[in-house]
């Protein structure tokens, strides 16, 4: 069995973070492993090669916060020096990334995606419980001097806490390199939900017309626009309003050996097992089946739910 053009691998390689933002909590169908189920970092860098030798190309680093790691460096060495993968990338909330911004581009980290809640100190402190945004943008200026690029500034954006934000999020393109992305988020709260459309007329409105720019094959799900004259890009990530299930190519490892064929369902392959008591035929046929089992749907975008999920209620 052949994979299925599934080529982007995210590694959910810790579950701890030192900030507690609303839009990371914690999964009921993709619950947190316990500490004695954890995979050791070789086991977790032996499956990641395993895939990469059935047709993965980039991986993706995620938490949690994986700056957290003590051995994230090593991690990323046994990744990118194997040579199989085009590209080694992490998201990170940015706290630790300016001491470290260097050290994992010397380990082969290629680019990292960074969580921007706000701009606005206090309002900075009161979504993530950390006074750490001078931290954030000093670490967002470290990757930059470590040609970590493209750097991916990613956004949720919630009407009553951080909407009010947009224009100054957008004008960050306007002075930096960087591509500042705005994610739909289902919010709990009700009428809190942005649809990205949304964001875009309001962008728009501040700045003229964005101007459609063309993406690579590895820019995943984002449409990237630019304002006149900026140096960087604005991205769109309409993971509730558009219907791109049939251009997904990612599947997501936990760092316990579970494999999620699609991000947003509970049905998962494990493979902790198998690698542990070393039926490599078996692992293999094993990791195969994840790519086969990937679904053509998310719940978020099954007709019968994407009307609803739309119109936010």
């Amino acid at each position: 069995m052949q994979n299925q053009g599934i080529k982007y691998l995210r590694v959910f390689l810790h579950s701890e973070c030192n900030f507690h933002c609303i839009s990371c909590q914690d999964s009921a169908v993709k619950k947190t492993p316990a500490p004695q189920e954890v995979l050791s970092t070789e086991e977790t860098a032996k499956l990641v090669d395993g895939f990469a030798r059935l047709g993965i190309e980039h991986v993706r680093i995620i938490g949690g916060e994986p700056l957290l790691r003590d051995d994230i460096f090593d991690f990323i060495y046994m990744i990118s020096s194997a040579g199989r993968v085009r590209q080694v990338s992490l998201t990170t909330n940015g706290f630790y990334l300016k001491s470290k911004a260097l050290a994992l581009k010397g380990a082969g980290l290629d680019r990292v995606n960074i969580y921007l809640s706000s701009l606005n100190e206090e309002k900075f402190r009161k979504i993530t419980g950390v006074d750490g945004l001078g931290r954030v943008m000093e670490g967002i200026c470290a990757a930059n001097a470590a040609e970590l690029k493209p750097i991916r500034v990613n956004v949720f954006l919630v009407k009553g806490l951080n909407f009010d934000e947009t224009e100054d999020f957008a004008a960050l393109t306007t002075l930096y390199p960087l591509d500042v992305r705005f994610i739909e988020y289902r919010c709990d709260v009700k009428d809190a939900y942005v649809p990205g459309y949304v964001v875009k007329n309001k962008i728009e409105f501040s700045f003229g017309e964005l101007e459609p720019q063309a993406g690579s094959a590895n820019e995943g799900p984002a449409s990237y626009y630019r304002i006149k004259g900026a140096k960087g890009r604005i991205g769109f990530i309409n993971s509730i309003t558009e219907l791109f299930c049939v251009n997904c190519n990612t599947i997501l490892l936990y760092n316990d050996g579970r494999v999620f064929p699609c991000l947003y369902s509970p049905a998962c392959i494990e493979l902790a097992s198998l690698l542990r008591k070393n039926e490599y035929k078996a692992l293999a046929e094993q990791m195969r089946g994840c790519f086969a089992r990937k679904p053509e749907v998310n719940k978020y975008t099954k007709a019968e739910t994407f009307e609803t999920q739309i119109s936010g209620s």
